[in-house]
């Protein structure tokens, strides 16, 4: 346990190492107004702002850790464990913070297709979810020494090959996950309720957060899978309104088809910006002369006000033509 929670802390150290070298947008920080995009403001700013709240969780979890391993507590019996646990909560609510801001902030990444971030999201929340849940059943149980009233007791007779002693990490560690898992799914496969107050008052607990989760699943991760794609919806009615202008003004059918193919490519080839695609030159005057060319030959001819201009200037003047209601 002790090397994992290292492993992890020792990860967290680096993410805090990687927010020194991030520029820090204006207004993060208070009586901050310009952005921080040099090495020396970041530093002051995160070492100002940020440095003591994101180290203060880990010093203080890893000196309790070390004076229980190395020393032992001197306090009454099942007070180190309520200690160490305690000292723990801290980087917990740090690190879901992290995991906050972090989808926050790829959010808006125009690269990223949500549903698939939301539906990893909501996975990572699940499995974070059991873990914990499974491991506050756990360490509930040690505190009461495993006895006959605990979720534990049964599970010697249930399952034949758990042995509570001697015990297993990875065995005890996939008990919890299991554990963390029924008790979100409600499956009730664990064979039995709560047998005393404590794991009572949690499974309370649990009760709510699995009413979250499962509003959460409804509220997010179903609007997204079946809601439209508002980009596709919003080109499809971009190409009914250019069909429905093309056919009002009898644009030949080849230039139709060229016109549509273009703009189903540019659509393929960048989502983001392709309602707002523009046609090429070529293919914009040629639609031009299709609509409006019989009306300008009529002032080409000889004493009228286009006579003997060229035809460059004339396209020109072409694509600038609209119609005005």
């Amino acid at each position: 346990v002790l090397k994992v929670d290292g492993i992890a802390d020792f990860m967290f150290l680096c993410d805090i190492v990687v927010g020194f070298m991030t520029i820090i947008p204006a207004s993060t920080f208070p009586n901050q107004p310009e952005i921080a995009n040099t090495f020396r403001d970041i530093i002051s700013l995160r070492v100002r702002h940020e440095l003591f709240w994101l180290l203060s969780p880990i010093l203080i979890y890893q000196l309790i850790v070390l004076k229980i391993a190395s020393v032992g507590w001197l306090g009454p019996p099942g007070q180190a464990s309520w200690l160490w646990w305690s000292s723990g909560i801290p980087r917990v609510v740090q690190r879901l913070r992290r995991f906050v801001f972090y989808f926050e902030s790829i959010l808006v990444d125009p690269t990223i297709k949500v549903q698939q971030l939301q539906a990893f999201r909501l996975a990572l929340i699940i499995c974070l979810s059991a873990h914990w849940v499974g491991s506050i059943f756990y360490f509930l149980a040690r505190l009461q020494g495993f006895d006959s009233t605990t979720w534990l007791a049964d599970f010697e007779h249930l399952l034949p090959n758990y042995k509570m002693q001697p015990r297993i990490e990875s065995a005890d560690y996939l008990l919890c996950i299991y554990k963390g898992f029924n008790a979100l799914s409600n499956l009730a496969y664990d064979g039995g309720i709560p047998m005393n107050e404590v794991e009572m008052v949690f499974s309370l607990m649990v009760m709510l957060m699995q009413v979250y989760i499962s509003a959460l699943i409804l509220g997010t991760l179903l609007n997204y899978l079946v809601r439209k794609d508002p980009q596709k919806e919003a080109h499809k009615q971009h190409m009914v309104n250019v069909r429905l202008f093309m056919d009002q003004k009898n644009i030949p059918q080849e230039l139709h088809q060229r016109v549509d193919l273009y703009l189903e490519f540019q659509f393929e080839k960048n989502r983001q910006n392709a309602v707002d695609v523009e046609l090429p030159k070529s293919l914009r005057i040629k639609v031009a002369n299709a609509n409006y060319r019989e009306i300008v030959d009529k002032c080409v001819t000889a004493g009228r006000a286009f006579a003997g201009c060229k035809d460059q200037f004339l396209n020109a003047m072409l694509v600038k033509l609209h119609v005005s209601h």
